[in-house]
């Protein structure tokens, strides 16, 4: 009986910690997802594939400009764009994140813009992730890109579309 009430008492204590004290380690999973979003779209500006790897799961694949794409396929990709002089910014603006257990969902809007000789193009796109947490951090899974419509009259710049990609893996 001594046990059953010492464990109704720390049961009852634990009810009364303020719910803001339990939202911490979520807020900060939430936020450690999106910086690893981020972290993938640093490592492809600066063409680094050891910090892309460090970013990514085994297996992960991309939906992006209508290919299914996997890692060395998105980083050769996005090399060959800036070795013909296209440049992109990224940035992750109004994330949502949903975690449960060791998997995370993410879904954002991509503002950023594409730049070459001819000028740079705002842009947006809509995306979403799947993350999986692994080895102490956050490795991305999936990633689907999908560009919002320009507005009419906008363009200034070459703007690459989904035309054909060079052939990257047999």
């Amino acid at each position: 009986m001594k046990n059953l009430i010492a464990a109704l008492g720390v049961l009852l204590g634990l009810s009364a910690i303020p719910a803001s004290a339990e939202e911490e380690p979520l807020q900060s999973s939430q936020a450690a997802v999106a910086d690893t979003m981020r972290a993938m779209f640093e490592a492809l500006a600066r063409d680094d594939r050891s910090g892309l790897d460090r970013t990514l799961a085994a297996g992960f694949y991309a939906y992006d400009g209508g290919h299914e794409m996997n890692a060395n396929d998105l980083f050769k990709y996005v090399q060959w764009r800036h070795n013909s002089g296209t440049r992109y910014t990224w940035s992750i603006a109004e994330p949502k994140v949903h975690i449960s257990g060791d998997l995370a969902t993410i879904t954002y809007k991509n503002r950023g813009s594409i730049s070459d000789a001819s000028g740079t193009v705002a842009m947006t796109w809509l995306e979403a992730g799947i993350l999986r947490f692994q080895d102490g951090r956050w490795r991305i899974e999936f990633v689907d890109s999908t560009r919002t419509p320009l507005a009419p009259g906008t363009a200034t710049a070459t703007i690459p579309d989904s035309s054909p990609k060079p052939t990257i893996h047999p």
